[in-house]
C-alpha cells in the first residue's frame, strides 16, 4: 500500500504543528515517488529551543518517511521565529 505524497504532506503538518514551540508549519514533498525530499518550514514561538524541536521534528520526518515506505527520505528544514508581540510599559 503506498500513501500519496498529499496524505503525507497532510499527516507530518499535522504532526509538526502539535508540536510544543511550534507556531506553524508546513511539509512539502519534492521529486518523484520512488525518490522523495521533504522540505519543512517551521514558525516557532519566541524563546523557544530549536534544539528540542529538530529533536521532535526528526521523529515526525522518521514516520512519514515509513509510511512512504523508503529507507531514506532526505530533508531541509528552514527555521523562523515568530515576533513577539509589543510589550506595554505600566
Amino acid at each position: 500500500m503506498t500513501v500519496n505524497d498529499h496524505a503525507l504532506r497532510d499527516a507530518l503538518t499535522t504532526d509538526l504543528d502539535i508540536l510544543p514551540d511550534v507556531r506553524r508549519a508546513r511539509a512539502r514533498f519534492l521529486g518523484p515517488p520512488t525518490r522523495p525530499r521533504a522540505r519543512i518550514g517551521l514558525v516557532l514561538n519566541p524563546g523557544s529551543t530549536p534544539g528540542h524541536v529538530l529533536e521532535d521534528l526528526r521523529d515526525a520526518a522518521d514516520r512519514a518517511r515509513q509510511s512512504a515506505g523508503g529507507d531514506r527520505l532526505p530533508t531541509d528544514v528552514r527555521l523562523g521565529v515568530a515576533r513577539h508581540g509589543p510589550h506595554r510599559a505600566e
